[in-house]
């Protein structure tokens, strides 16, 4: 916002900390400004500035965290072949017997498989919902198929 004080125009505006700041508008030569459309046009290119180097703080920090997310994600990736052994080390309400962890190792196995040879996948992040879904298609279509003969 720039307004006009003892014939000079100064600019109020707030830094990216939220502090408010006030400042005399000047010309290129330093002069200070007394005309509204200079003033104007000072506030303008000034803002402008401040708006540009706001947006290169902002995308450095994007790139930082991103950096960092990248090495938490290099330091947290599970192989699909870890998957299963991991997920049976986590707390559950109710343990399975060991007929029903043999029948879910087993399936896991199969899905880990389709995964590798339709998809080249090996970490469980590459994972998606479509890989899922194709792979419970191929096993009712293949179901089906052996209820048929």
């Amino acid at each position: 916002m720039k307004y006009k004080e003892n014939g000079v125009y100064l600019l109020q505006y707030t830094t990216k900390d939220h502090k408010r700041k006030a400042m005399i508008l000047r010309d290129e030569s330093g002069a200070k400004i007394t005309e509204e459309r200079r003033a104007e046009a000072a506030a303008r290119d000034f803002l402008e500035r401040q708006k540009q180097l706001r947006d290169i703080e902002t995308r450095e920090e994007y790139l930082e965290e991103k950096a960092k997310l990248k090495k938490l994600k290099a330091r947290l990736t599970i192989t699909l072949d870890d998957a299963f052994e991991l997920a049976q080390q986590k707390p559950h309400s109710r343990s399975a017997s060991e007929q029903v962890l043999r029948v879910s190792q087993r399936y896991w196995i199969d899905f880990v498989s389709f995964l590798k040879d339709n998809y080249q996948l090996k970490t469980l992040d590459e994972v998606e919902r479509a890989h899922a879904e194709a792979y419970y298609t191929l096993r009712t279509d293949l179901h089906r198929r052996e209820q048929a003969i």
